[in-house]
């Protein structure tokens, strides 16, 4: 249960500093690389979230 709770917290702390990340401007030649991890940075931690649900359906 507690795990579960760690890993969603751990998740959205992720999500967030993903967002704010992107929001700074950076070049062109750059954009892509960044926008690359932006995107793995959203899948990791949504990922983290659902394994959090999951062990905490799990625990019950």
């Amino acid at each position: 249960m507690i795990w579960g709770i760690v890993l969603i917290v751990l998740g959205l702390a992720t999500l967030i500093y993903m967002r704010k990340d992107f929001i700074t401007q950076y070049e062109t030649s750059k954009y892509f690389s960044k926008h690359l991890k932006r995107w793995q940075g959203i899948s990791v931690g949504i990922l983290i979230i659902v394994i959090g649900i999951a062990k905490i359906i799990n625990n019950q």
